[in-house]
C-alpha cells in the first residue's frame, strides 16, 4: 500500500500549486489497487484494533455503525472482546467485497455485518448504539467532517457513544510531525483532505449536539487520538 502512495509524492508541486490530488482515490482505480489498499489499511490497524477494543468498552451495547470501515478490522475487534455486540461496516460496494473476506478469514460472518454507502451524500441507518469514524475525517474538509458528525448523530439512539479516531495536529498545529504528514499525503491523494487537531474535533463534535466529549489516552507507542462524545438522553 505504501509502496503504491510513494510515486505521488513526485506530484507534491502541482498538489501544492492547485489545491488539487494528482490522483484518484484507490477504490477509483480498479480492484487490484482496491485490495492493495484495503489489505494495507488491515494489517497496519490490527494492533490499533486490539488496543482500541480493550480501552473503550462497549459492553452492555448491542450495535456498532463503522462509518467508512474499510477492512472491518475495528469492528472484528470490537465484537471479539464484547460478546453481545454486532456491527455494520458501511463503506463503498466494491470495497466491502474485500472486507467480507476479512470478516469470513476471522469468522465474525454472523456478527460483522456490511452495508454499500456513501458517507458524502447518504445517511447512514438509525436506531445504532455506538459508532466509529477511524482513520477517515483526515480525507475531508472541515465542513464535510461537521456533516458526517451531524449524520453520525442522527444515526446513533439516545444515549449512544461516538468514538472518533484519527491521527490529529495539537491545539496550534505544530506536531506532532506524523499528524502533519499525514496531511500532506491526504493532499495529495484527497480533495479536501488535511489534518485537523485534536481541538477542532472536540468543538465540532460539540457543535452538532454530542455531549460529555472527552479525550482517551492511549498508551505507546499508539499515535492515535481518540475523543469520545456522548448523544444526550
Amino acid at each position: 500500500m505504501f509502496e503504491s502512495w510513494y510515486p505521488t509524492w513526485d506530484k507534491l508541486y502541482d498538489a501544492v500549486v492547485t489545491g488539487k490530488p494528482p490522483v484518484q482515490k484507490p477504490h477509483d482505480q480498479g480492484e487490484e489497487a482496491t485490495r492493495t489498499y484495503i489489505y494495507g489499511m488491515h494489517y497496519r490497524g490490527v494492533a490499533q484494533a486490539q488496543l482500541l477494543a480493550k480501552r473503550i468498552p462497549l459492553k452492555g451495547r448491542a450495535h456498532l455503525v463503522d462509518i467508512a470501515g474499510g477492512p472491518g478490522t475495528f469492528s472484528i475487534m470490537f465484537c471479539k472482546q464484547n460478546k453481545g455486540l454486532s456491527a455494520t461496516v458501511i463503506d463503498q460496494p466494491q470495497t466491502l467485497a474485500v472486507t467480507r473476506e476479512i470478516i469470513a478469514a476471522h469468522e465474525m460472518t454472523g456478527r460483522v455485518h456490511t452495508k454499500p454507502g456513501d458517507y458524502l451524500n447518504e445517511a447512514f441507518g438509525s436506531g445504532y448504539d455506538a459508532a466509529l469514524l477511524s482513520s477517515m475525517l483526515n480525507q475531508e474538509s472541515p465542513a464535510v467532517v461537521q456533516d458526517i458528525f451531524r449524520k453520525t448523530y442522527q444515526a446513533l439512539a439516545p444515549g449512544g457513544l461516538v468514538i472518533v479516531q484519527d491521527q490529529m495536529l495539537n491545539d496550534d498545529k505544530s506536531g506532532p510531525v506524523l499528524s502533519a504528514m499525514i496531511g500532506v499525503n491526504q493532499l495529495l491523494h484527497t480533495p479536501g483532505g488535511a489534518a485537523h487537531s485534536g481541538r477542532e474535533i472536540a468543538e465540532w463534535l460539540t457543535g452538532v449536539g454530542f455531549g460529555k466529549v472527552k479525550w482517551v489516552p492511549m498508551s505507546a507507542p499508539s499515535p492515535f487520538t481518540v475523543l469520545t462524545g456522548i448523544k444526550p438522553s
